[in-house]
């Protein structure tokens, strides 16, 4: 059943004006909350796209990058903004910890994992946000590696000098071991580190070159499934192998000291389109299936639906949907009225809290 939600005003201290423009700041990244009282990895929403994936025109290519073709991702989702971390692997691993190689741990991206590994960390991550995480697909990691580019790189079509963590990269870590997450700039989906520092295991079967490949960003799960694809190349690779369509495959079994992962988690959401949602105060609150598998609607969608909302107390904003974005375990989902600007911004607003409106169907 659809829930419904009040933000109302509560007396609470001043926040200072450089409080109060962070709170409106956009940011489109979540830490869901642990059983264990922690918090997981930093994810990062990316949008619902098309690119073009396989090896850039006019570059030298393996063959296994072709044919180039077009692949459409209809919905959006969650991708760590970091490798995973000994920080966060060790949580679940316990007294089970892999090797460090001497090269501490913390912040360094996790290292000495099998495939079957990641996916374990993946289902425990599960259980303990109550969320659905997961391995990336194969294009959904070449989607978020090239965040728009169509270069070699993500920054462009030269390596250059400390972009990342590889042989001949000119950095203090090149082919001695992977740098911190985070130590080289984000590309424009936000995400650190997608060329080098640690391969990255994802979901896929390997196959020999594109023939067939899935053109909606699914997983390839037939072919050769002894063998599981690895993305981005490492800090002990040459930069020609840091590419942003290059693929590797091991076997699912294997870990070594160059191998790693990061997370996807898929997005609760909202319907789209006029046969989708609610055009009734009376529809919304009915709970119909208009808020099964669906895409996020735009304010614009939105706002003749809450102009029908039944006024409410002197000190309340407005509603909020549960099912868009995280805040103290709760989904949520802002008024335009809230911050002043389109919804979809997280709540560290202090002087706000939730309550449930007394016309709650749910």
């Amino acid at each position: 059943m659809t829930r419904v939600y009040v933000l109302c005003a509560v007396l609470a201290m001043a926040m200072s004006g450089a409080d109060a423009a962070a709170a409106q700041e956009p940011e489109a990244a979540f830490s869901d909350a642990m059983r264990d009282g922690d918090r997981g990895p930093e994810m990062v929403v990316i949008p619902a796209g098309s690119f073009e994936m396989g090896c850039v025109s006019g570059e030298e290519c393996y063959d296994d990058e072709l044919p180039v073709h077009t692949v459409t991702i209809s919905r959006p989702f969650a991708v760590s903004r970091y490798e995973i971390t000994f920080e966060d692997y060790d949580r679940f691993g316990g007294a089970n910890q892999v090797d460090d190689e001497g090269w501490g741990r913390g912040r360094q991206p996790v290292v000495n994992v099998s495939w079957h590994d990641a996916k374990e960390y993946v289902a425990w991550l599960s259980s303990q946000t109550g969320q659905t995480y997961r391995l990336l697909t194969e294009a959904e990691w070449e989607y978020v590696a090239r965040a728009g580019s169509t270069t070699q790189f993500t920054w462009g079509s030269q390596i250059g000098q400390e972009n990342a963590s590889c042989g001949g990269c000119a950095t203090e870590w090149d082919f001695y071991q992977p740098a911190p997450v985070g130590s080289f700039a984000p590309n424009a989906f936000g995400l650190h580190d997608v060329h080098g520092n640690v391969w990255e295991w994802v979901e896929d079967c390997w196959n020999q070159n594109y023939e067939d490949a899935p053109s909606d960003g699914s997983a390839w799960l037939s072919g050769d499934c002894s063998q599981r694809i690895l993305r981005g190349g490492s800090y002990d690779d040459f930069h020609y192998d840091l590419r942003s369509a290059v693929r590797f495959a091991n076997a699912p079994d294997d870990h070594t000291r160059s191998l790693g992962f990061r997370v996807a988690r898929m997005l609760d959401s909202f319907a789209s389109g006029p046969d989708a949602m609610p055009t009734t105060w009376e529809e919304f609150l009915s709970g119909n299936e208009w808020m099964e598998n669906a895409q996020p609607v735009s304010w614009e969608d939105w706002e003749p639906v809450m102009q029908q909302m039944p006024p409410l107390e002197p000190d309340c904003t407005g509603v909020v949907l549960v099912g868009s974005f995280r805040e103290g375990g709760e989904d949520v989902y802002l008024p335009r009225e809230y911050f002043e600007q389109p919804p979809g911004k997280r709540v560290r607003d202090p002087n706000w809290t939730m309550h449930q409106a007394s016309g709650n169907s749910g």
